[in-house]
């Protein structure tokens, strides 16, 4: 097989070399992983497209229509520049030469490559007659082709294909991308290694813990940007103390998802599934006219019926990741359906969930949850600690826009030292900094901070809220461990 995108050189010109970098590599990627998917082999790429074997007919169209729904996805994801593929196909007896290979097929493959027009995969019929009915693509003949060194024509056939249905729309949720903007420090290697895995498949679920403010949703945010990139869905549902109602984050991650998932695709949900369905999202009603009975059960057996419903509609949507966020607030039914769908093991689905483990009793739901999780396959977990010295010293540099001089970096590891490296903390800490006028921004660069650093009065109220959780006696000897120091024997105290 052949392939390659149509108009590379005017595209790259459009876009400049740097922004066409990336562009062509993430256009690559969904090619690579296409042929990846059915076993194949890239034996080399081309610049602007890949050759690449395959040990059946089948599985070469497989690949070939994949490869064009995953570039067409792409190229329509927000801010990235649309673009064609085309796909030449042949089959044959071929020999290697080295990384390479070589035979009349390939010539072939290549010829048919060159002949096809813009989103059009072709192969020769000899493909269609080996694949029988082990290929589900439709394909229509389309006569001969005179290609350039091979004597004979070639009965050739064009392999048909529809763009992949859209689970979500093509932005990343709302707060996902707010929680994106600013400093991202101190984490590069973590966020390398859970995208990594993410795309080799190694986990389907993903729990981070942490502290108040350490930066949960903010790893999150950003792998979710990473994975959304790829062409998969992320839909986002948020647990809220002072909104403990049942499925409450299920509705909130779902509701855009049934909102604008094409009618022919809710067409393929059966009826008592949009039925249920409908009570979970109320705005669908108007998108679906159900002749079902409605009917009257008990709660237990209508949630089964609910769950049934999500799983469902999970197995259709396409590739999709769910971040639930904030799970020590998560309610009974939403998190019994999580591990509904954990157990239904759909491979097109991720769950990534942030917690604090700070809140957490082993009474907690949650904490029974996450140790059931441990008998699934695929469930990772993350615990965050507070950003190091150098970290910091990135946070501050990024702020400022440049590397830090001597007086900057002496703010640094005063604000490493009061704030332990929690990314909330530093934050806030320099924008009361800033503002009281302990430190000035002057000639591009940081000055002040030497004297001891106040926390702002906001995080104070934000410790003492949590403090008051904690009960009388927790606080009393918190109090006295107050003036021994960040250190202290618990027994001592």
């Amino acid at each position: 097989m052949f392939c390659d995108i149509v108009g590379s050189t005017e595209l790259r010109h459009r876009l400049g070399d740097a922004r066409a970098d990336t562009w062509f590599a993430g256009f690559l990627d969904r090619i690579e992983e296409a042929v990846a998917d059915v076993d194949g082999v890239v034996v080399k790429g081309l610049g602007d497209g890949v050759m690449a074997v395959f040990t059946s007919a089948g599985g070469a169209l497989d690949a070939a229509v994949a490869m064009q729904q995953r570039t067409h996805t792409y190229g329509h994801l927000a801010d990235v520049e649309p673009a064609n593929l085309r796909v030449g196909v042949s089959i044959g007896d071929i020999a290697t030469a080295g990384d390479d290979w070589n035979g009349m097929p390939v010539v072939m493959a290549a010829r048919l490559c060159t002949a096809a027009g813009p989103g059009e995969i072709l192969a020769a019929d000899m493909v269609r007659v080996l694949a029988g009915n082990r290929c589900t693509h439709p394909m229509s003949p389309v006569g001969e082709y005179k290609l350039k060194g091979i004597e004979d024509p070639v009965d050739v056939v064009r392999v048909e294909w529809a763009p992949a249905h859209q689970a979500t729309t093509n932005e990343l949720p709302a707060s996902l991308d707010a929680a994106r903007r600013g400093p991202f420090v101190g984490r590069a290697v973590l966020i390398g290694e859970l995208y990594d895995t993410w795309k080799s498949k190694e986990w389907r679920a993903l729990f981070v813990a942490g502290e108040p403010g350490i930066g949960k949703t903010r790893l999150v945010a950003e792998l979710a940007n990473r994975v959304h990139v790829t062409g998969c869905g992320v839909i986002l549902g948020r647990c809220d103390p002072d909104l403990a109602v049942s499925y409450r984050p299920w509705t909130e991650a779902l509701e855009p998802l049934l909102n604008e998932m094409p009618a022919e695709l809710l067409a393929e949900l059966a009826p008592h599934h949009l039925g249920e369905l409908c009570r979970l999202v109320p705005s669908l009603v108007s998108r679906v006219d159900l002749q079902v009975q409605d009917l009257v059960v008990d709660a237990d057996t209508r949630h089964a019926m609910i769950v049934d419903a999500v799983v469902a509609l999970l197995r259709i949507v396409g590739p999709v990741t769910l971040v639930l966020d904030d799970m020590h607030w998560i309610d009974q039914r939403s998190l019994q359906l999580a591990r509904r769908v954990l157990v239904a093991d759909l491979p097109d689905v991720t769950i990534i969930g942030t917690y604090r483990d700070t809140d957490l009793d082993p009474f907690h739901l949650l904490t029974a949850a996450l140790a059931d999780f441990r008998r699934l396959d695929g469930i990772r977990r993350v615990a965050l600690d507070g950003l190091d010295g150098s970290a910091v010293v990135e946070y501050l540099a990024q702020s400022a826009g440049h590397a830090l001089d001597f007086d900057g970096l002496t703010l640094a590891r005063a604000v490493h030292a009061r704030t332990s490296g929690n990314p909330l903390f530093v934050g806030e800490l320099l924008r009361h900094l800033a503002d009281s006028g302990a430190i000035t921004f002057v000639d591009e660069r940081w000055t002040g901070g030497a004297e001891p650093l106040e926390l702002p009065e906001g995080l104070r109220e934000v410790i003492a809220r949590r403090l008051t959780s904690l009960g009388a006696h927790t606080n009393q000897i918190l109090q006295v461990a107050a003036v021994v120091g960040p250190s202290f024997d618990v027994g001592v105290v």
